[in-house]
């Protein structure tokens, strides 16, 4: 199966308006443990809207410096019963230095981190939908594009 099939999979009615093709789009995948930061959670912020933030590893955070508003993103629960993408969010911002980095009484605090070079970086993401049926880690790995990472 192709990007194309995961897209159908979800559905094309799911993106945007001139988003319906995979054609020179990006799609992320974003993964949160569901009790840490559920889709619901996610879809009941007003506007809709959450700050990505936390993320203290590197190469995540060189991922989320190239992020474009608008650019879809798959919502993935990870650390649960069953892993899986259960619904679609969009970037709403770009990136932007994350302040749980410099906030000493947060779990995120980074005591490297400096206000005037920040370190580590977050994006606003806007709750799309959620699926109706979760794509689960083991669909996911019959996926041609997904066998290289597994």
């Amino acid at each position: 199966m192709s990007l194309m099939n995961l897209i159908h999979l979800i559905g094309s009615s799911s993106l945007p308006p001139n988003q319906s093709s995979s054609h020179n789009k990006k799609f992320w995948l974003l993964k949160s443990e569901p009790d840490e930061y559920s889709i619901d959670d996610l879809a009941s912020q007003p506007d809709k809207i959450g700050f990505w933030d936390g993320i203290r590893n590197f190469q995540a955070r060189n991922f989320i410096l190239r992020m474009s508003a608008g650019e879809q993103i798959f919502f993935y629960h990870s650390s649960c019963k069953t892993p899986a993408i259960v619904g679609i969010a969009s970037v709403a911002s770009p990136a932007r230095p994350d302040p749980t980095a410099l906030d000493p009484a947060h779990k995120y605090f980074d005591a490297g981190s400096d206000a005037k070079k920040p370190r580590w970086f977050g994006v606003d993401i806007k709750f799309e939908k959620k699926l109706e049926n979760s794509i689960t880690l083991e669909l996911l790995k019959t996926f041609r594009f997904c066998r290289q990472i597994y």
